[in-house]
């Protein structure tokens, strides 16, 4: 017996697969499925037969897919426009304006103790660098220069920790972060407009407001040191330079009455 190929449902589904916006469905021909009712015959090749009478192609167009984005853009918009018409306590805005004018005020303290800083810094490379005169030279005890110049030593360790803050201290408004946070601040809280990374914002001001208070104790606590180390050499100092003169005081006493004595 010989077998005859059918081609029907290839040449269907060739067709269909020109139209790339049709989908191919098939229909059984009852109305309803029943128990114990038959499948649909199949023939070799494992498609429907399409002259059994029991099932059938048929095309139906499928949604434009300009629909579907449309709605689903919609959504996200209606979903956003939720979140932000959301009433934001006025309170709310009025803690983060407070945090953010705490934050300016360090950083104000910030820069002052820089520049009290800077000043030390440049007295300690003075002072470290000033020489002895002549009669100072001549005239000092040997102990008040052995101090003297101990006390000059401690300006090693002094120094690179006032530079240290110099630098972070007039880095610090260039941060990025800081940078956002204060658009943030004139775009968003100030005229109190609404944004979707509102909650975000207290954890930032805490982390800005804990590294400038870090800042601030490490400025004082520099200031302090330059203050102690240039004072120590201040004081050491005048301890030289008035038993020097004291003892260029005796020395001259003493030629003089020698010189009455001759």
């Amino acid at each position: 017996m010989k077998w005859r190929r059918r081609t029907f449902g290839a040449a269907a589904a060739g067709r269909t697969a020109a139209r790339p916006d049709m989908y191919v469905s098939i229909v059984s021909a009852g109305t309803g499925s029943k128990a114990g009712r038959k499948s649909p015959r199949t023939s070799r090749f494992g498609r429907p037969d399409l002259h059994s009478g029991q099932s059938w192609y048929t095309v139906q167009p499928a949604a434009p897919a300009g629909e579907q984005l449309r709605s689903t853009q919609e959504t996200r918009i209606d979903a956003s426009d939720e979140s932000t018409d959301q009433q934001i306590p006025a309170d709310r805005w009025q803690t983060l304006e407070a945090r953010w004018k705490g934050i300016l005020g360090l950083e104000a303290g910030i820069e002052s103790i820089r520049t009290s800083v800077e000043g030390l810094r440049a007295e300690l490379e003075a002072a470290f660098k000033k020489p002895l005169n002549v009669e100072e030279k001549l005239h000092a005890l040997q102990a008040d220069v052995a101090q003297w110049n101990k006390a000059k030593t401690r300006v090693h360790y002094v120094l690179p920790k006032a530079r240290e803050f110099v630098h972070r201290a007039t880095w610090a408004l260039g941060l990025p972060e800081r940078k956002n946070l204060e658009a943030i601040f004139k775009n968003q809280i100030e005229p109190r407009i609404p944004f979707p990374e509102l909650d975000r914002v207290p954890e930032q001001l805490d982390g800005l407001q804990k590294d400038r208070q870090v800042l601030a104790a490490q400025g004082n606590t520099v200031g302090q040191e330059c203050r102690s180390v240039l004072a120590e050499i201040q004081r050491t100092l005048n301890t030289l330079q008035r038993n020097a003169a004291e003892n260029a005081r005796r020395k001259r006493e003493a030629r003089r009455t020698k010189g009455k004595h001759l």
